[in-house]
């Protein structure tokens, strides 16, 4: 191990020499195309700034204004790449050598018209349609910073579109947008050597002399290009790109639909160059009268109200108000269209808000918005008395009728839990079909035929690339040393009622069940409890089949004061049980956060249909939860499949970070690490802390790997002498900076316990956000209903890194849709892993996972890193909605309501404290914490080893 603090340049290691060979050879074809042709010559790389301020997606727009400009200080025509923020990149040099040029062009704020960019004949469109955000809250005209058509300053009313068929009074035809003039700086930066990339794809050649680093900026050159010739085509919404919505687009929830586009890449494979194109999908708001986004809102949700009539209740006013938060909307009836966000929906209605409007003649009248409307447009309300909407900044309360207003096109939907579960049901594709949607995508996108392309010298193969596989043998997994081992089949292992005892089993005895359902009786309670006391017994656990306490609540607020209590009249309480008619995450957000830091004790969350369904398989998955959080083992790998590298002291470890929500933009990150302290890699300790908003690299590494390791030796006694880091979430471009800090982290942690202490640390990051598809060649091979490449599935060659150590692996069974692989990346490796030995040692801690028998699609320890991370995220969410914080609360995890987290062994003491929402948020151990601190910020609690737990599995 290199010496702590001693400044060094850091390299992943090359792949080893022999290669892998474990496992029976599968034949692949990949998502991946070839680059057949590229530039040979220099491409010129200009820097471009602007003399104001715009807002990202007109960028491109004014951009494209270079192509019409008549200025000799150009040129002759050329052809130009722009990636959408400061670089420019030309095929021939521009005559303005190596001074700084500014060019006065015009553009177009929302791009040229719809029908030009469907004919490939403008410029692209790379910017997610917005809003034109020029005009201002009062005046006329459409310019930036000039004199918008709606109410006097203070007022109450603003200007908005008629909505088509509502208005009685034609609003007439909308003017076409005028161009507008935008003044940009050319600046020669450097030349990009091209021929770089034949020597790299050129088996003859010198490829030996020439380094990925050496082609990587010509690589992201040729992704510049060819995302601008898409833009011209297609209709860009962040990477992605999307044909123009079809009518009969398939509906998710009311007013939203599933838009399927294509994601593509370029990228270096082993010495060549590959083009890699997938699927992509993306739930919209459909381009409809906002009018009817609500009435459609009123019927999914079963709500009794009447919107146009104004008979809207405060529950119904809620519900509605959560659809439209946050919605943009158009108005049309303008001299253009204008786009607002909708920020809020009104308790009064049209006829009711009132203002003062200035008249022509100085005067001021008290007018509503209707009478507005009336006076100032001609236009007549058809339903007066429907709520408005609220829209622009909070503070100059301008309101618009519901009826005059237009959802704004291609306009992505802030997913709720549920609709983000019917996306992923109605977007899954088996992998035949997404295998014939990719292919259909490229013919249809016609990349050859591309102007840019042509001009830059770009093709592109047509076949997706053929790839050998290898599918690994899965362990035997032993749940009791009197029964016989399961073999998995397909990342899947059943096993008789024989061999059906876990291995270490627990008991059950005392615990609280709280019932937030009033539709599941005491009776289907009791039958269902008494059903999986006779399974637990089944798997050689106790269970009680009577809780010692039970109480019905119906209110959130209820939930503390209730659990509370059970802890005070029962001291030796062992766990609290929940049942809930729906997934809800402010419930189990609230019962997370009062178990794990109040009670010290673990909690379950069931659902009440689940109950009443009684299925055995069920029963089995909440035994297998309930058993690891009370400190039980479900199940191990058997010993003589057993690893070699747990033959001595060995740790291995995840870390993940979890950051807020799209829109949060105050919240800190959760940093999360585990490790574990048993020979089976089956227990963990977790510590989580807080970190800067939206930062990657985990800032207090070293203290946080200190906990763990002291954690593995209190509970071993033993110093391990390798490390396994397994880091998930870091994307590629990340990798230099979290093997500089984070490694440096591990190794100064490890000196900081004992001088000379340097155990040996093998680096691997985990990554899942990847377009890489893996299909079988023969379709007989494929798995399941869906047709997936088998459990165990690996690839380290053809789509892989030209020289180092990374390789795909399909740990998992995959039931819905196509599988995506996981890619590890070995960023270091003292252990000089060879391929065989790591692939291995991945695939089984996959099975380790303690919520399933089955395996899962990334190692256990990264896996539980996340669960680690989600759930101080959950201690946020809950703390704040008891105790408001000036912090906001974050919104980077997926609420779940079903389903405990955690595995432990049993609740205890705890002590320190730390702020969830103003400073560290950090949980050790396995279970809850209880514990103190400053009465005037949110707590939860760094306990001691082992003796107060996260029970986050």
């Amino acid at each position: 191990m290199a010496t702590p603090g001693v400044q060094r340049v850091i390299r992943s290691p090359l792949r080893p020499e022999a290669p892998a060979r474990s496992g029976r050879p599968i034949a692949l074809v990949t998502n991946h195309f070839t680059v057949d042709r590229f530039p040979e010559g220099d491409i010129y790389h200009y820097h471009v700034s602007f003399k104001e301020a715009y807002r990202k997606p007109v960028l491109p727009f004014i951009v494209d204004g270079l192509r019409t400009l008549d200025d000799r200080r150009l040129g002759n025509r050329f052809a130009f790449a722009y990636d959408g923020r400061a670089s420019l990149y030309t095929n021939t040099a521009l005559p303005i050598g190596r001074k700084e040029e500014t060019f006065n062009v015009l553009y177009l704020e929302d791009g040229p018209p719809k029908e030009l960019v469907e004919s490939d004949t403008a410029a692209p469109p790379r910017g997610a349609p917005g809003g034109r955000g020029g005009a201002s809250a009062r005046g006329r005209g459409g310019h930036r910073g000039g004199r918008g058509g709606a109410a006097p300053r203070g007022g109450a009313a603003a200007g908005g579109g008629a909505r088509g068929g509502t208005a009685p009074v034609s609003t007439g035809p909308v003017n076409p947008p005028r161009p507008r003039e935008a003044s940009l700086t050319l600046k020669f930066v450097a030349t990009v050597d091209m021929s770089l990339l034949k020597a790299f794809v050129d088996p003859n050649g010198q490829r030996s002399r020439i380094s990925i680093t050496d082609v990587s900026t010509a690589i992201q050159v040729l992704d510049i290009i060819l995302r601008h010739g898409l833009g011209a085509r297609y209709i860009p919404l962040g990477r992605a790109f999307y044909p123009p919505l079809p009518p009969n687009a398939t509906c998710i929830t009311n007013g939203t639909v599933l838009w399927r586009g294509m994601n593509s890449s370029v990228r270096p494979g082993q010495w060549r160059i590959h083009l890699n194109l997938d699927v992509s999908n993306v739930v919209v708001y459909k381009e409809q009268p906002l009018e009817d986004l609500l009435l459609e809102a009123i019927q999914s949700r079963h709500l009794r109200c009447d919107l146009r009539t104004g008979n809207v209740n405060d529950q119904a006013c809620s519900a509605l108000r959560e659809e439209v938060k946050g919605v943009k909307v158009q108005v049309r009836y303008l001299p253009y269209v204008r786009k607002l966000r909708i920020i809020d929906l009104s308790r009064k209605s049209a006829c009711q808000i009132t203002f003062e409007m200035e008249k022509e003649d100085g005067t001021k009248q008290q007018v509503t918005v209707a009478q507005y409307f009336k006076l100032k447009y001609n236009i007549n309300l058809k339903y007066p008395d429907m709520p408005c909407v609220q829209v622009g900044q909070k503070e100059k309360k301008t309101y618009l009728p519901i009826e005059v207003c237009h959802i704004c096109p291609h306009q992505r939907v802030n997913m709720t839990d549920k609709m983000r579960a019917e996306m992923i049901r109605k977007a899954a594709q088996p992998a035949p079909e997404r295998r014939d949607t990719i292919l259909q995508n490229l013919h249809d996108a016609k990349l050859n035929e591309l102007d840019i392309c042509r001009q830059f010298g770009l093709r592109f193969g047509d076949r997706m690339l053929g790839v050998q596989g290898r599918v690994l043998d899965a362990p035997n997994m032993e749940h009791s040393s009197k029964k016989p081992p399961a073999a998995p089949r397909n990342g899947v292992w059943e096993y008789s009622r024989a061999q059906k005892e876990l291995f270490s089993p627990m008991r059950l005895e005392v615990y609280a069940l709280i019932n937030m359902d009033r539709r599941c009786a005491p009776n289907d309670l009791q039958m269902f409890f008494e059903k999986l006391s006779s399974a637990a017994r089944k798997d050689g656990m106790t269970l009680n089949p009577r809780p010692k306490c039970f109480r019905a609540v119906e209110r959130l607020e209820q939930l503390r004061e209730v659990m509370t209590k059970f802890k005070e009249d029962v001291p030796d309480l062992q766990m609290v049980i929940l049942i809930q008619a729906s997934k809800n995450t402010q419930v189990y957000n609230k019962l997370k956060v009062v178990a794990d830091t109040i009670l010290s004790v673990p909690s379950q969350c069931m659902l009440s249909l689940k109950l009443k369904q009684m299925k055995e398989d069920y029963m089995h998955n909440v035994l297998l939860k309930i058993n690891t959080k009370l400190g039980g083992i479900n199940f191990v790998i058997e010993k003589r499949m057993r690893h070699p590298l747990f033959a001595k002291p060995v740790i291995v470890m995840g870390a993940d970070v979890n950051h807020p929500g799209v829109g949060n933009e105050t919240s800190p990150s959760i940093a999360a690490v585990v490790g574990s302290y048993c020979p089976y890699a089956m227990q963990y300790t977790a510590i989580a802390k807080q970190q800067k908003h939206r930062q990657e690299i985990i800032a207090d590494l070293k203290e946080m790997a200190i906990f763990i390791l002291k954690s593995f030796y209190r509970a071993t006694n033993a110093k391990p002498g390798k490390i396994i880091f397994y880091r998930d979430g870091v994307s590629y471009g990340q990798f230099e900076a979290v093997l500089t800090h984070e490694l440096a982290a591990l190794q100064e942690a490890c000196s900081e316990l004992e001088v000379g202490y340097e155990p040996e640390i093998t680096f691997i990051t985990v990554q899942k956000r990847h377009h890489t598809r893996f299909f079988p060649q023969n379709q007989q091979e494929g798995v399941g209903k869906s047709g997936n490449v088998p459990a165990g599935t690996v690839v380290d060659q053809v789509v892989v890194h030209p020289t180092d150590h990374d390789f795909y692996l399909c740990s998992h069974n995959g039931i819905q849709g196509t599988s995506r692989p996981a890619h590890y990346y070995v960023l270091w490796d003292d252990n000089a892993m060879p391929q065989d030995y790591l692939q291995k040692l991945t695939f089984h801690l996959c099975h380790l996972y303690a919520r399933c028998s089955r395996s899962v699609s990334i190692p256990a320890p990264a896996y539980y890193a996340h669960l680690v991370a989600y759930r101080a995220k959950c201690h946020m969410d809950g703390a704040e909605k008891e105790q408001p914080s000036p912090a906001a609360a974050g919104g980077g995890g997926r609420g779940r309501g079903g389903g405990g987290r955690g595995r432990g062994r049993g609740a205890g003491r705890g002590r320190g404290a730390a702020a969830a929402a103003t400073a560290d948020a950090a949980v050790g151990g396995l279970g809850a914490a209880a514990g103190s601190g400053s009465a005037s910020r949110l707590t939860v609690t760094v306990p001691d080893l082992m003796s107060t737990k996260m029970y986050f599995v």
